[in-house]
């Protein structure tokens, strides 16, 4: 039996017949030999395979980022004209309103972010938390 996947290199299946095995100890060892270098010829295979799908999704995220950056300049900049004609600013002016409004946003987000920090790892605290607790307690009754 063979492992194939998507495409790549095939694995054979660490399949030993029962005379191999039967009645020494090199049998068992080839056999978990076989076992084992399979299960890493496997792993190499997906391994590929995982890597060319992440390098995808970071190359598509990337290219939304740069597409959403040229988005946001463009809507910027005819927002910019808009004010330009409604209020008689020059450009520049309307720009540094534009900026001042952005730094602004960015403050308040900031201070949002800073004054609700995420629990991280809390159930993995938790747990070690316990585990000291035990460690301690059996330390305390082997005494």
């Amino acid at each position: 039996m063979t492992i194939q996947t998507e495409g790549t290199e095939s694995v054979a299946d660490p399949v030993v017949s029962p005379g191999e095995t039967t009645g020494n100890s090199r049998g068992l060892g080839t056999s978990i030999g076989k076992l084992i270098s399979t299960k890493l010829k496997i792993l190499a295979i997906e391994s590929k395979v995982a890597t060319w799908g992440i390098l995808r999704v970071v190359v598509l995220i990337a290219t939304a980022v740069v597409l959403l950056l040229f988005t946001w300049v463009l809507l910027m900049a005819g927002l910019i004209g808009i004010l330009v004609e409604q209020t008689g600013l020059t450009w520049f002016y309307a720009a540094f309103v534009i900026a001042g409004v952005h730094f602004i946003v960015a403050i308040i987000l900031a201070l949002v972010a800073k004054s609700t920090p995420p629990d991280l790892f809390e159930h993995t605290a938790a747990e070690f938390k316990k585990d000291r607790e035990w460690l301690y307690q059996l330390k305390n009754n082997k005494s």
